[in-house]
């Protein structure tokens, strides 16, 4: 099939503008361009190492690369390290798409702007979708895939109270963190889930506020939720890595990734949760190390 698209792209503040085009480089007569272009977010980022081989980390829903300081440190003893704040988290930008081929796209330029042909790719919960939708449609840019306590089928409501609570939360009311400890206690009973929602709390001009795009993510809450369209082939290593606490990956789940990556294997870290990097960052790290090291260059 011949190639009918051009690419232009362009750069405008924390977006990159790509516009697909006729060969011809015009557009047909009654195409608005807004009918026709995707846009890709520039990510915030934080290095660490200076590895020859390339590692990208992506945190879960509600997370920011924060949460990933200490591992990011430790593995950037021997890889050059990339940790991400994803779209509508952290400090990286917010955009009203909130698509798992939005992130991947997102990240995609990433790797284009830091020149880095190939990496190993690693995701936890919802960067670990982000990670297989980026193996499906650029797979040869990845070295090998770790995806941590996540499968890529639809996931039913599993955070009610959590979303009951920020919906509820007077944010620009609270005047101090402790404050917003309390207020958080009354809605959720584990602190250590309290502590790390409000990680995402920061001081605004107004006073406090999210740096999570709330709304968006809220309203993209249910497509996040749900399956991956995927198809088989990508044929580099992969670990899928559960908590053995969690239920996020269960046995049901090892066929859809057996049918998906020829070269997956398994570990389960013993009495972790669904933050199992958090749980056990120790096994984590080994667990991780030795996939990392057998996998070589490629």
């Amino acid at each position: 099939m011949r190639n009918l698209f051009g690419i232009a792209s362009a750069a405008r503040g924390g977006w990159v503008v790509t516009l697909f085009l006729p060969a011809n480089g015009c557009l047909a007569e009654g195409w608005a361009a807004t009918e026709i272009f995707s846009i890709y977010m520039k990510l915030h980022y934080q290095e660490y190492g200076e590895g020859l081989d390339n590692l990208l980390i992506m945190h879960g829903l509600f997370g920011m690369l924060d949460n990933w300081a200490g591992l990011s440190r430790r593995f950037g003893a021997h890889f050059r390290v990339v940790a991400v704040d994803l779209r509508n988290h952290g400090k990286s930008g917010h955009a009203p798409g909130m698509g798992y081929a939005d992130m991947a796209g997102d990240v995609v330029e990433l790797l284009d702007d830091l020149g880095l042909e190939r990496v190993h790719l690693m995701g936890h919960s919802m960067g670990g979708k982000v990670a297989m939708q980026l193996a499906d449609i650029q797979g040869d840019r990845l070295l090998s895939m770790v995806v941590a306590d996540i499968a890529p089928r639809t996931y039913g409501a599993r955070h009610e109270a959590v979303l009951a609570a920020l919906r509820a939360m007077p944010v620009h009311e609270i005047t101090g963190r402790a404050q917003a400890q309390e207020w958080l206690a009354g809605w959720l009973q584990d602190e250590g889930e309290r502590l790390f929602l409000l990680k995402n709390l920061q001081r605004g001009p107004q006073g406090y506020e999210w740096k999570m795009n709330l709304p968006v993510l809220l309203d993209a809450y249910d497509g996040l939720s749900a399956g991956l369209d995927l198809s088989p082939g990508f044929d580099r290593p992969v670990l899928v890595i559960r908590g053995e606490k969690s239920g996020y990956v269960n046995d049901d789940d090892v066929d859809r990734f057996n049918s998906l990556y020829p070269h997956v294997v398994y570990a389960t870290i013993p009495g972790a949760g669904h933050w199992l990097h958090a749980d056990a960052p120790d096994t984590f790290f080994t667990l991780v190390s030795q996939f990392l090291e057998g996998v070589g260059r490629g």
